[in-house]
């Protein structure tokens, strides 16, 4: 893996790069919308952080199926973010059993609406990191 590094000497892979530069981006484009910065390494990166076990939504595609074409499914998936033509599927839901012997309802989203949701979160993080830092979170409690 090739390292890349900062002026301040701090060395950072290729997807941290991805980050600085993406949020050097979000100050220069703050106008536009956030999908005019989701980068194809971006998706990809995403992609990768997701768990390989997920259930399939309602296109039954899975973790698997899409890597055997990854490059292809996510230039498509980037050009059609890029040109405002993506659209959400539906979700699919399924009813899971609860301890006191009742059943509730969970949505089960296509994979690649997973991946973009995980990739504007990335973007939503970049921009307001700095705003909330120092806040307490649940986790924290």
């Amino acid at each position: 893996m090739s390292v890349t590094r900062l002026s301040a000497g701090i060395a950072l892979c290729p997807i941290c790069w991805v980050y600085v530069r993406l949020r050097q981006r979000i100050v220069v484009y703050s106008s536009r919308p956030c999908f005019t910065i989701l980068h194809l390494i971006l998706l990809k990166d995403c992609f990768f952080q997701l768990k390989r076990r997920l259930a399939a939504g309602v296109d039954g595609v899975t973790w698997q199926t899409y890597q055997r074409d990854l490059d292809n499914r996510l230039a498509s998936l980037h050009e059609r973010l890029h040109k405002g033509s993506y659209r959400p599927r539906a979700a699919r839901r399924i009813m899971i059993p609860k301890a006191d012997s009742g059943e509730r309802p969970i949505s089960v989203f296509c994979l690649e609406d997973k991946i973009v949701q995980q990739a504007v979160v990335k973007v939503l993080e970049g921009i307001y990191e700095n705003d909330f830092r120092g806040f307490l979170t649940v986790t924290d409690l």
